[in-house]
């Protein structure tokens, strides 16, 4: 049955996880599969487009499609966010929110247990763009203090840790972030939003592999980014495209 936002909302998660938004025009539970890259749009549309207005229908499959949109707000709904955006693989939303957040000269502290990509994308990759990280403790606060410089944007970590199942204390992370102006990312993985929703405990941006818990049987390749807009930019997610 289709469902008020606010009712939905107020669903168990296991409620959440088998929820459906029948489609309005033909009550389908089942969505099908979109193929089509191009959409047709009338002339309100095509005259946003041209005075550069921001488009939220669709008009291009690179901008999204609804099949996309549905994922995104399934799962938008599971981790409590405020929006999300579907990516073809996780090291795809950890590259894409890095590279959108950070600049040459930035820097980043990051919890000394991260998966492989991405401590080898912190590591030697970021750096050719002028970018740093420091990885320390997350769980040792006083050693992520000590490793914040006024170049510092992002703290980072994960939890449940990839692949030693480490575990960091949020709430600390997140007072050290507010308090130094600093922005708060997890790689909500190996939790899923099943185990752990680290947006309700402060953080600004979760991402994850799709492709692991969340798709769950070897046949899936994804990527997520779920954010709450407290300390982004209202249109953050539109800008990641």
């Amino acid at each position: 049955m289709h469902m008020k936002p606010e009712t939905r909302d107020k669903l168990a998660f296991d409620s959440k996880a088998v929820y459906y938004n029948p489609d309005p025009s033909t009550k389908s539970i089942n969505a099908p599969l979109y193929l089509s890259n191009n959409f047709q749009y009338d002339e309100e549309i095509y005259q946003n487009i041209v005075e550069g207005a921001r488009i939220t229908e669709n008009i291009y499959g690179r901008c999204g499609n609804p099949n996309e949109t549905l994922l995104q707000e399934q799962v938008a709904m599971l981790e409590n966010a405020d929006g999300c955006l579907a990516l073809g693989s996780g090291m795809a939303a950890v590259a894409t929110t890095c590279l959108a957040l950070l600049r040459p000269g930035d820097h980043i502290v990051s919890d000394w247990t991260t998966y492989s990509s991405t401590h080898e994308m912190f590591d030697h990759r970021l750096t050719d763009f002028g970018i740093e990280t420091t990885f320390v403790d997350c769980n040792n606060i006083e050693a992520v203090k000590a490793a914040i410089t006024e170049k510092t944007k992002i703290i980072y970590f994960e939890t449940i840790a990839n692949p030693n199942m480490r575990v960091t204390a949020i709430p600390p992370l997140v007072k050290l972030a507010r308090d130094n102006n600093l922005l708060v990312i997890c790689d909500n993985t190996f939790a899923s939003p099943y185990v752990m929703r680290p947006l309700d405990w402060g953080v600004d941006i979760v991402v994850e592999s799709a492709t692991k818990f969340m798709g769950g049987h070897n046949d899936v390749l994804g990527g997520i980014i779920a954010i709450k807009k407290t300390n982004l930019p209202d249109d953050f997610l539109h800008d990641l495209r």
